[in-house]
């Protein structure tokens, strides 16, 4: 689960990078703009994981996946 939530997070340096390297100052502005976005909706999503990770009681997916069918659904 921890990897999932570090690799779904690596595009927001390629969208500050190719605001960077286009040398326009409204570019720059956008990508920060745009990166601040996704950061903010990251920080939502993995507080909704952390939830389920204290309520499971594991990081591992198919342990959770397996108490969801077993016991109950974290929705």
């Amino acid at each position: 689960m921890l990897y999932v939530m570090v690799i779904s997070s690596v595009s927001v340096y390629g969208i500050l990078l190719a605001g960077w390297s286009s040398n326009s100052k409204y570019a720059l502005l956008g990508s920060v703009r745009s990166v601040s976005q996704l950061i903010s909706y990251e920080v939502f999503i993995t507080l909704i994981n952390l939830q389920i990770i204290l309520l499971a009681g594991t990081l591992d997916i198919l342990h959770i996946v397996l108490m969801q069918i077993m016991t109950v659904w974290f929705c």
